[in-house]
């Protein structure tokens, strides 16, 4: 009894079963990767982070706009998930720099055409391209810290925002 060989590059040969098990490997990826398949969805979130831990309070796109590094504004969304107002307490050093009350079963934005005015915090010290830490409470006792980026000005959605 014979086997059907084929010749690898090296010289030596190859069973035909196994070349022909990587070739037909290779065409099935092939295939595959040609049919039209969604994409993983694209994470329009924006640059900023979400704060988790606070419920019924949702922060989400939480970040700071800053020109120069010592005043920014608080931009996020904020959703308050509950039949009651809710107050949203932002700490910076453990001093309050951001005091928000969301009303109940309903969503605050902050920055952006249309939108509420963001909060000015004073004394930021955290350069455009940097984190910096803040603290996020909510009236239920829960406290969370979070590192928040700092941009600046130069993507689309966020020019005009900076004090």
């Amino acid at each position: 009894m014979t086997t059907a060989t084929s010749v690898q590059a090296t010289g030596r040969p190859v069973p035909r079963r196994v070349a022909i098990a990587l070739l037909a490997g290779i065409l099935v990826t092939g295939l595959l990767s040609a049919c039209d398949t969604p994409a993983e969805p694209a994470d329009e979130g924006g640059a900023g982070v979400a704060i988790d831990g606070l419920e019924p309070l949702e922060v989400r796109n939480a970040l700071i706009v800053t020109s120069d590094g010592q005043t920014g504004a608080f931009v996020a969304g904020i959703v308050n998930n509950s039949d009651q107002d809710l107050t949203l307490r932002v700490t910076l050093r453990g001093e309050t720099v951001v005091d928000v009350e969301v009303g109940a079963s309903s969503t605050l934005s902050y920055g952006g055409e249309g939108l509420t005015q963001p909060p000015v915090i004073q004394n930021l010290d955290a350069a455009a391209g940097s984190t910096i830490e803040l603290g996020f409470s909510s009236e239920d006792g829960s406290d969370v810290r979070e590192q928040v980026p700092v941009l600046d000005e130069s993507l689309d959605y966020l020019r005009g925002l900076a004090p």
